[in-house]
């Protein structure tokens, strides 16, 4: 019965904390989207959290999110945006006796999706589900049948998965 009761009140703890780190995301996100822009692919480690939960959603509904127009650079040449999901990071945390999952994430240094392991507690769902929705919402650089050969590519790979 201590067991039980354990179990609980650690459930409820973890959501407690779920709760008020994503409230703080949210405020702090909320206040970063209105003069954002564009993150420069040679810098990754710019994005921060905050950016990584923005795209958040809330009872379990899968949104997904609008491709946003080029925006040009410094040099006048357009340069297309990312969307906010293909920002995502995978992060170290800290979801004892959780369930992970295979998911996908955008690596821009690479220019490529990358697997790794997802811990069901998290409440983000930025990750992507295959390789190839990963690589045809994020690679920007190639059209048409070199883009699909690339994706093949990419995905027919089958690496090592990495625990997120």
């Amino acid at each position: 019965m201590k067991i039980l009761q354990y179990a609980l009140l650690a459930c409820l703890l973890v959501s407690i904390l779920g709760d008020d780190d994503d409230e703080e995301n949210e405020g702090a996100a909320g206040s970063d989207d209105a003069g954002a822009t564009p993150t420069a692919l040679s810098k990754p480690a710019a994005t921060s959290a905050e950016g990584n939960t923005a795209a958040k959603n809330s009872g379990g509904d899968i949104k997904q999110p609008k491709q946003e127009l080029p925006e040009p650079s410094s040099k006048g040449q357009k340069k297309p945006r990312l969307p906010k999901r293909c920002l995502f990071k995978p992060e170290q945390g800290n979801c004892a006796g959780s369930r992970f999952l295979p998911r996908w994430w955008y690596n821009p240094e690479t220019e490529s999706c990358e697997p790794f392991t997802y811990p069901v507690c998290n409440k983000k769902n930025e990750a992507f589900v295959s390789c190839t929705l990963c690589m045809n919402m994020c690679m920007r650089n190639k059209r048409g049948r070199e883009k699909a050969k690339w994706i093949r590519k990419v995905c027919r790979k089958s690496p090592k998965v990495k625990s997120g």
